[in-house]
């Protein structure tokens, strides 16, 4: 076509101008404003017209965008267009769930839905108070060991008779097993203190010898329950940490606030429970020194300080300091018998005891306030309100006083057993005995206004009661929920189970003030007084499924709740109910080894105590760990009884350039890495060359059977990282481990994406042992397919990175990532995915590593969208300069993982440390520039790896006590750095044979001694590259490197990636510590031939942490900053 042809028209095509020219007139075509467009059509029925026809002519999907783009104006926001005051009235009746739904709808919508008066409002109707967090210390004291002559009496004195049927007691038996299994039950009661009145009867011979047929049975449970033979549940504690920010100026957020107590409700109802054993941190003489029959958790209202209250078989009650475990306050020398139960509110606490007295102390003075010394035998319950204080006796009658004065009203006498407990509210006392009722009496006057009889089939233990809801547990191993209005409700007993509603059985109605929603659980401060009555008979489902989930043995303790119901037993389990369906949420295991005798709960945990006893019998021993039990002794802080917490835990999560938890408290991570372990480094354990090598070598050679006993049942991974180590790390108040794993333990080289059997046995168990002791974890994986860097650690036994050549290595990768997010995205206590440890991604860009995060982080979060992601720098975690500029909205809730090992912490330090100005300042630069880039842009930095090598005698004689010394010089003045920045970090590492470890094995242990003369050959050769001195061999490679530098025509061309590597680097890398020691694997695995399992046993208990030497003064170092 000529430039200047004319263009012809394409008829195929038309667009938006060429057809309203075809449609419309000339002068319409034109017109700049809707007015001009219709002023000459006419009515508005004709405007109407035309546009049906504008729009009939359009194609399809034009009108699919026109129906978009008119949508908005046939809507008609009435409530967006009131006065702001009027529209949050009308929120003011809505649900949070319709707010949170409201909140979707617009922007106008989304600010009145989020207006802090409507969260107030739905806060203060379930009693919910906004409370700024405290700033407390963390542990810094060892843990104090038990010395204390205890009590071998197993009664459970805070338990009466009760009045079992004469027809009960006088059955004749004809079969012989039913007869063995009553003889069973009937001690059972007996040896738990909760006797029948029939012990009395002649049939006295036949519970002796039936205590003597249990107390077989028992020593059998005793071992079945061990701490060796069960597997422990995960737990948690209160936070230990301080708070980095000043807390004071936090203004209410109330929408968090509720938010927060939901998903804490979820927490429960997924059975997101972990578990902690409450010790003490004071003197020895702090902790009870018998078995603890009550508790109660109290919340001082003048600085909102929550503590738990305790009373023991001691004589004493103790107040502890829930976030530091110390015991704050010892009440003692005020009964002369065991401290039976106890009630705090309002600045004063109520104990009873076996001695018969109920004595009232008042908190702030700290001074008895008065005693009562009514009752004709050991007082069962207490309980008191801001009008009367109620006691009960084994004695069988209840006495009411009134408030504070203690002025005697009257006694409630109409019991036939034990008065076993009572429950009080505003206008009602309900009292629980053996003789299987339950009575309601009228708190003003002492009327008896119903008796239920026979409300269990055997004796009433226990009870608690928010009219017009009644919960009790009982001797028959059964609990009952009921509304004693109509005596619906549901019951873990078919007999009362979905009771059929009733007219109001009471002659009277209920208080007309809603006693249930202002009287609430008194002296339950850890229950809430916002309970509904239950308004539905369960299904014949749920009641089958709760039969077959009912206690075991006598239920001793039962707790209401807003949304839930607790209930404890002897059979050691503590059970959560769903209070309107009576559906089991949890049952909590595990976490005693004794019979239960008192629960409590909050919101977010639930507190129990129990007569457990703790021993040396259940940690494994051996001749060279008998030396430190006195100190493992304090460590394992052995209490007869214990108080334990176990707490719905929230999950960390970055926010800015901090870690928090949900509720916005900072928390910084101090901890080390845990290496030699799933990740096993040749300097750590030992070996020469890589992990894969060794493997290999020793299969070869002791066959695949022992080698794999070795590796797996009884090696390092059998006994690293148990509880004892657990505790010594938390003693030392660190609160992460940065756990080392390869991929090699999840899928095969030679079976990829097949996940292994066993892949998850080992890391479940150290991440459950972490989480007992309130110490986070963070997965890191160490080696990737391939290789991600050239270098022992990576285990790929090559230079080269092949992960970042071949995408299947990538993939791999991916894969086993999803494995590991499924398995732990509803485990709080894993703190977060440390994705791929120090990547050497050659691309000059970093295109490759980005482009793997990428997946990566897709990966994980379709996944699991709550655990943090740790993600290291380019270059062994040193370089982010070619990291995307969007990463903080790319990559949500991710922390950014730095390296930051010094160079003076090395034998190839430039100079000796001195501590110098010029030195520290070397030192902050370094750390600086690695973090420069993650500062500029507000996000989180975690340092992941760092700390120097020390000195050995074995290899550097005279010189190792200098060494170590300015090693510590480094290692003082970096966390001085960190300090100043509350950066968070983990050391490498936790153990090892003596390089870096906190603890490191003993030389007189049978691997050391073993390996001894292999140790000093692999020093001599320096086939290690970690904080080796390679002076033995330096003058053999020199030549190969001077020979390098002279070939090579352009000094450019010996720059080659990583940067870090010099000539001299990469030659020795090459020659030492892959090639050289290549030749060494199978002299390595030779050292085990001949050997049995018993003996290679022996050789895996070196690593043990009885076996182990501590470094004092790096843990000296580690404790002091790790408390400020």
């Amino acid at each position: 076509m000529h430039r200047n042809s004319p263009l012809l028209a394409d008829e195929g095509f038309m667009d938006e101008e060429a057809m309203l020219s075809a449609i419309l007139p000339p002068q319409a075509q034109g017109p700049t404003n809707v007015e001009e467009l219709v002023s000459g059509i006419g009515s508005v029925r004709d405007t109407e017209e035309l546009a049906y026809k504008l729009l009939a002519s359009l194609p399809r999907s034009r009108l699919a965008t026109i129906q978009r783009r008119i949508a908005p104006l046939l809507q008609f926001d009435v409530v967006g267009t009131l006065p702001t005051e009027v529209a949050l009235q009308i929120f003011s009746y809505l649900t949070y769930q319709t707010l949170l739904v409201c909140s979707l709808v617009s922007r106008r919508w989304l600010a009145l839905a989020n207006d802090p008066s409507l969260w107030k409002t739905l806060c203060q109707a379930r009693g919910w108070t906004w409370r700024p967090p405290l700033r407390v210390p963390a542990f810094n004291t060892p843990i104090p060991a038990r010395d204390a002559a205890w009590d071998d009496s197993d009664d459970d004195e805070g338990m009466g008779d009760s009045d079992e049927e004469e027809d009960e007691e006088s059955a004749v038996i004809d079969n012989l097993e039913a007869a063995k299994a009553e003889l069973t039950a009937m001690s059972q009661e007996l040896d738990s203190g909760f006797a029948s009145m029939s012990s009395f009867s002649t049939s006295t011979p036949l519970f002796t010898n039936a205590k003597d047929y249990i107390n077989v049975a028992s020593s059998s449970t005793t071992r079945l329950n061990s701490p060796r033979n069960k597997s422990h549940i995960r737990h948690s504690a209160p936070s230990v940490l301080n708070s980095a920010h000043d807390s004071s100026g936090v203004k209410p957020n109330y929408k968090l606030l509720y938010q927060t107590h939901m998903k804490l409700r979820n927490r429960i109802l997924s059975s997101s429970y972990r578990l902690s054993a409450l010790q003490t941190r004071g003197a020895p003489t702090n902790a009870h020194t018998n078995t603890i029959y009550c508790l109660q958790l109290y919340t001082y209202p003048e600085t909102g300080k929550q503590v738990l209250f305790t009373g023991s078989r001691d004589k004493t009650v103790r107040e502890w300091n829930l976030t530091t475990g110390i015991v704050e306050r010892v009440i003692s020398n005020v009964h002369t018998s065991s401290v039976l139960s106890i009630c705090v509110r309002d600045g004063y606490l109520a104990s009873a005891g076996g001695d018969r007295q109920v004595v009232l102390w008042h908190l702030e003075s700290n001074k008895i306030a008065n005693v009562l010394c009514d009752h004709e035998d050991s007082v069962l319950c207490v309980r008191f309100d801001d009008r009367r204080l109620v006691s009960c006796s084994k004695d069988r009658t209840v006495r009411v006083y009134s408030f504070p004065d203690l002025e005697f009203k009257f006694m409630l006498d109409a019991h036939r057993a034990a008065v076993n407990a009572v429950s009080i509210s505003e206008s009602f006392i309900v009292s629980a005995s053996g003789d299987r009722s339950v009575g309601l009496w009228d708190a003003e006057s002492g009327k008896l206004l119903r008796t239920f009889e026979n409300h269990h089939t055997r004796g009433i233990a226990s009870i608690d009661f928010c009219p017009p809801v009644i919960l009790s547990g009982s001797s028959d191993k059964h609990i009952r929920f009921f509304d004693m209005t109509t005596l619906q409700g549901w019951s873990t007993s078919p007999k009362f189970d979905g009771v059929a509603p009733s007219s109001n059985v009471l002659p009277f109605p209920l208080p007309s003030n809603n006693d249930s929603s202002t009287s609430g659980l008194v002296c339950q401060a850890c229950g809430s007084s916002n309970i509904e009555p239950s308004s539905s008979v369960p299904p014949p489902v749920a009641n089958r499924y709760r039969a077959r989930c009912m206690h075991s043995n006598l239920v001793r303790t039962v707790a209401l709740g807003e949304d839930f119901v607790l209930s404890g037993s002897y059979d050691l389990s503590i059970k959560v109910w769903d209070r309107k369906t009576g559906v089991l949420v949890a049952d909590l295991t595990g976490g005693h080894t004794g019979r239960i005798f008192c629960i409590g709960f909050d919101s977010k945990k639930i507190v129990s105590c129990g007569e457990d006893q703790h021993s040396a019998d259940h940690w494994p021993e051996t001749a060279s760990g008998r030396a430190n039990r006195d100190e493992d002794a304090a460590l394992l802080s052995r209490l007869v009884s214990l108080a334990f917490l176990v707490a719905v835990m929230s999950y960390l999560r970055v926010a800015g350039n901090k870690i928090v938890k949900d509720d916005g408290e900072e928390v910084v991570l101090r901890g080390a890495g845990l290496g030699g372990w799933m990740c096993m480094e040749n300097f750590i354990s030992g070996y020469p060359g890589c992990e894969y090598q060794i493997r290999e070598a020793l299969r070869e050679t002791i066959g695949a059977d022992k080698a794999e006993f070795f590796f797996d049942k009884a090696s390092c991974l059998q006994f690293l990282g148990i509880k004892p180590d657990a505790l010594f790390f938390k003693s030392l108040g660190l609160n992460c481990i940065r756990i080392a794993v390869g991929y090699r333990h999840f899928e095969d080289d030679m079976n990829p994406r097949v996940l292994k059997p066993n892949a998850f046995k080992h890391l479940d168990r150290v991440i459950e042992a972490c989480a007992k002791h309130s110490i986070y974890t963070v997965i890191d994986m160490h080696t990737a397919p391939g290789g991600q860097s050239g270098g022992w650690h990576a285990d790929g036994g090559s230079h080269v990175g092949y992960f970042w050549r071949h995408k299947d290595f990538q993939d791999r990768l991916l894969w086993t990532w999803g494995q590991i997010a499924e398995h732990y995205k509803e485990n709080p206590w894993v703190a977060g995915y440390n994705v791929l440890n120090e990547p050497a991604d050659p691309h000059p860009q970093h295109a490759t590593l980005i482009s793997f995060y990428d997946r990566a982080y897709s990966t994980i979060r379709a996944i699991d969208k709550l655990h943090i992601l740790f993600l290291d720098g380019n270059t062994f975690a040193t370089d982010f300069t070619k990291f995307p500029d969007d990463a903080g909205t790319r990559w949500e809730n991710t922390a950014y993982a730095i390296h930051d090992y010094a160079v003076y912490g090395f034998p190839s330090s430039p100079e000796l440390y001195e501590g110098t100005e010029a030195q520290k300042a070397r030192m902050k630069a370094t750390y600086k520039r690695k973090r420069n880039w993650i500062d500029d842009r507000g996000l989180c930095v975690w340092n992941g790896e760092w700390g120097p090598v020390y000195g050995r005698e074995e290899y550097d004689g005279d010189e190792t006590e200098s060494i170590t010394k300015r090693r510590y010089m480094v290692l003082r003045d970096q966390l001085e750095i960190y300090k100043n920045d509350s950066l968070s970090w983990s050391i490498w590492l936790y153990k090892d044979i003596g390089f870096q470890g906190m603890v490191h094995v003993s030389r007189s242990t049978p691997y050391l001694i073993r390996f001894k003369g292999f140790l000093q050959k692999k020093q001599r050769l320096a086939v290690d590259a970690w904080g080796k001195d390679d002076k033995y061999v330096r003058h053999i490679y020199q030549p190969i490197i001077d020979h390098i530098k002279n070939s090579v025509a352009e000094e450019s061309y010996l720059k080659l990636y990583p940067p870090l590597w010099s000539v001299e680097e990469r030659t020795t890398r090459l020659c030492r510590t892959i090639l050289a020691a290549e030749f060494l694997v199978k002299e390595w695995a030779d050292t085990f031939r001949g050997l049995d399992e018993t003996q290679l046993e022996e050789l895996a208990r070196s690593f043990s942490y009885e076996s182990c030497v501590k470094r004092e003064g790096l843990n000296h170092i580690l404790r002091v900053h790790a408390s400020t």
